[in-house]
């Protein structure tokens, strides 16, 4: 990933996120990518501290999920 680019333009399965309630299973397996460009790989969904934000609600806040992916075994 460059400095200028996305990051969810980097290559893989990410899924966009504009806010709202958890769009998977809490004890899905996802990695996220956070709006200051973070991410986390490997942790459930519902845990909040390591995934970020989904309730995002348009707060700009750095550790809103922009983008997620499921983990794939």
């Amino acid at each position: 990933m460059t400095a200028h680019s996305h990051p969810i333009e980097e290559a893989g399965d990410w899924i966009e996120w504009n806010g709202g309630e958890c769009p998977v299973d809490p004890e899905t397996l996802v990695d996220t990518c956070k709006r200051n460009g973070d991410k986390c790989y490997g942790f459930r969904a519902g845990v909040r501290i390591h995934v970020g934000c989904w309730d995002r609600a348009w707060r700009s806040r750095r550790t809103d999920i922009i983008a997620y992916r499921i983990v794939r075994p």
